[in-house]
């Protein structure tokens, strides 16, 4: 066999690679494959499991990489459990996603659960995107509405007096169109001498108008959908984290073109539901009936999505106008302009606790994710 090649796993396969030490899951039959102190083969997986790698590989066989892997890469593939690919050399990858290469693309989120706040500034914005609301209830991001309410800044001083040094927490700042917040500046003082980690979620349309007024120090979330409009947030890209909304197949190509026509080092990926799109969620991410889709069915499939993002346990929401939210869905469960923020903070987590409890717990009623083969290494975990 000569030529050149495309490796990749198959969606059903889990790889953990620890040292030199690869260890491949079959998650359809959860038999797995080892290969112990294999120096050349846990560097090969390596580059597959990075980020840029968009889950393919592309082997030369007349390369010292090939002559080192070539026993693993015919044993998976004999196993069913990945792909070699002839292709003309030259030719464009065809990238691949799936839950394992999806978790690996979402960030940490830096806080011990329950401590992930998310400030929505304002409402107001000027552009339209046609997704605007749904991106809101699935991941975290900027959300445009028929409101004029805006956060005063001594709301925000107030709320992190319940904070100190010694806390692991994490503030996700969004709107509307943050520029059009009239106090922004304040809130932005007020934010920065915030030591847990503190970012700023703004939709690409807004870049312009938003970029020079954020803070250096504090990360910077540009989301990114197709088609792109604008490109000038792509320069200097080192400076910020980039998250593609991905919602169909063809996302996903011009997501790897944009990360390695501009040198993107730090990225992830959001699935969307736009509601004409299950079949490549079920495709590529939600790949068994009766595993990752839950067992029980209890989970819409929003829901699912939501868990895929990390969008669904342990998130507070507050608002513009006060109301505080325990998810990215239903009513507003108090007011911080009425409420003591103290007594808000310990109900929200004991709403957080028992969820996740009822989700985790094998022995309540709602045992919907325990049952799962993916149960530990699904990314809503993280």
């Amino acid at each position: 066999m000569s030529g050149v090649f495309d490796f990749q796993l198959s969606p059903y396969v889990y790889p953990f690679v620890k040292n030199n030490n690869v260890l491949l899951l079959n998650t359809k039959d959860m038999n797995a494959m080892i290969f112990n102190e294999e120096e050349h083969v846990a560097a090969f997986m390596r580059e597959l499991l990075s980020p840029s790698s968009f889950g393919v590989i592309r082997v030369d066989t007349s390369t010292e990489q090939y002559k080192h892997c070539k026993h693993f890469i015919d044993k998976v593939c004999k196993l069913g459990n990945g792909l070699f690919t002839e292709v003309r050399a030259g030719s464009g990858i065809v990238p691949v996603l799936n839950p394992y290469l999806l978790k690996i693309r979402t960030p940490a989120p830096g806080a011990e659960r329950g401590t992930n706040i998310t400030l929505v500034l304002n409402h107001e914005c000027f552009h339209n995107c046609s997704h605007c609301t749904d991106y809101a209830r699935q991941f975290t991001s900027c959300t445009k509405r028929n409101s004029h309410a805006v956060m005063n800044p001594e709301l925000v001083r107030s709320l992190l007096n319940y904070y100190n040094s010694s806390d692991h927490f994490s503030i996700d700042i969004c709107g509307g169109d943050l520029a059009l917040h009239p106090r922004l500046d304040e809130i932005v003082d007020i934010l920065s001498p915030v030591e847990g980690i503190c970012r700023y979620h703004i939709h690409y349309r807004q870049f312009k108008n938003n970029i020079n007024r954020l803070p250096e120090q504090a990360g910077k979330i540009i989301i990114v959908d197709f088609p792109v409009a604008d490109s000038s947030c792509f320069e200097n890209p080192q400076k910020y984290t980039y998250n593609f909304v991905v919602s169909k197949k063809e996302d996903l190509t011009l997501c790897r073109d944009y990360v390695m026509t501009h040198s993107i080092p730090n990225f992830y990926i959001s699935i969307m539901d736009a509601g004409r799109s299950n079949g490549f969620m079920k495709e590529s991410i939600f790949l068994l009936q009766d595993g990752l889709e839950c067992s029980l069915g209890s989970f819409s499939f929003k829901d699912k999505v939501r868990i895929i993002n990390s969008h669904y346990f342990h998130k507070t929401f507050i608002m513009p106008n006060g109301d505080v939210y325990s998810s990215a869905k239903g009513g507003p469960v108090a007011n911080l302009y009425h409420d003591a923020y103290l007594h808000v903070k310990e109900f929200v987590q004991n709403m957080h606790t028992q969820s996740w409890e009822a989700a985790r717990n094998r022995e309540g009623n709602s045992n919907v994710c325990t049952d799962c083969l993916f149960y530990e290494m699904c990314p809503g975990w993280w």
